[in-house]
């Protein structure tokens, strides 16, 4: 055992003998978590993150008041089955390390609301994610998803979706069933127009669409009263709809590298809030 090991032994150790409920071991180049870890039951907040981890050790699934664990910028290919035995997780990160695959087992965690999978290689979303009934934000930012899933489509509390940085094509029609959905990202992706869909999310405060291949920007973007930032930056459009100065709560519109040379009087004379073109 290398001397960093032997340290967080005998801080767990020493914390075994109170009732510790959060512990930050974050960015001390650990290579494995003890599984000593198991004797913190009234462990409620675990930092891991920004360390050497590869593999959760099954003493982790024994933590079952964790409410937050936080493994983000490690070395980890797997996300194992016995995640779920912590029934009482409120938040989990698994952010920037290599996993590939979701597993069935997540469903299991059905108080989860916060799911961060940033920045690993995953492909596919599995259709066991729908089971996560309180999951307010999903993160899946810079993977290889293709599609939108239906199981995304159901996750019906969702507040913040992140898909940027992805290959998806296209956005299902069944994602008007979000209907608590204030924050969507899909920037740098590969899609073509800003979908009849995505209009009818009305609760909508937020939307990044920058780096796709959009060309215009629908007339109906009219019925997303609620949004304050409308960012179109790197697209292919060539003019900005009249009716875009009807959205009364629009604080930003982003339109930077599109082929718009200049904003026509009419909205100019009438809108309130900012356009960088």
């Amino acid at each position: 055992m290398d001397r960093k090991s032997v340290l967080v032994e005998r801080i767990i150790e020493l914390s075994a003998t109170g009732q510790l409920t959060s512990l930050d071991l974050s960015n001390k180049a650990l290579t494995e978590i003890p599984d000593s870890i198991s004797q913190l039951t009234s462990l409620k907040i675990l930092d891991l993150s920004r360390n050497k981890i590869r593999e959760i050790p099954e003493s982790i699934g024994k933590l079952i008041n964790l409410q937050k664990i936080d493994l983000k910028s490690n070395l980890i290919s797997r996300i194992p089955e016995f995640i779920s035995q912590l029934d009482n997780l409120k938040k989990l990160d698994f952010s920037r390390n290599n996993i590939k695959e979701i597993p069935d087992s997540i469903a299991r965690l059905v108080n989860l609301q916060v799911l961060n999978l940033d920045s690993n290689q995953i492909k596919e979303i599995p259709n066991s994610l729908a089971d996560l009934l309180h999951l307010q934000i999903l993160d899946l930012e810079s993977n290889q998803i293709r599609t939108i899933s239906e199981s995304i489509t159901q996750l019906t509390n969702l507040q913040s979706l992140y898909l940027s940085r992805n290959q998806i094509r296209e956005i299902p029609e069944q994602i008007t069933q979000l209907t608590n959905l204030r924050l969507l990202h899909l920037s740098h992706n590969q899609l073509r127009e800003i979908s009849e869909s995505i209009v009818q999310l009305v609760n909508l405060k937020k939307i990044k669409l920058n780096s796709n291949q959009i060309k215009e920007i629908p007339v109906s973007i009219v019925q997303l009263i609620n949004l304050q930032t409308l960012d179109l930056d790197s697209n292919q459009i060539r003019e900005i709809p009249e009716v875009i100065s009807q959205l009364i709560n629009l604080q930003t519109l982003h339109l930077k590298r599109n082929h718009i040379s200049k904003i026509p009087d009419s909205i100019a004379q009438s809108i309130n809030f900012r356009i960088d073109l």
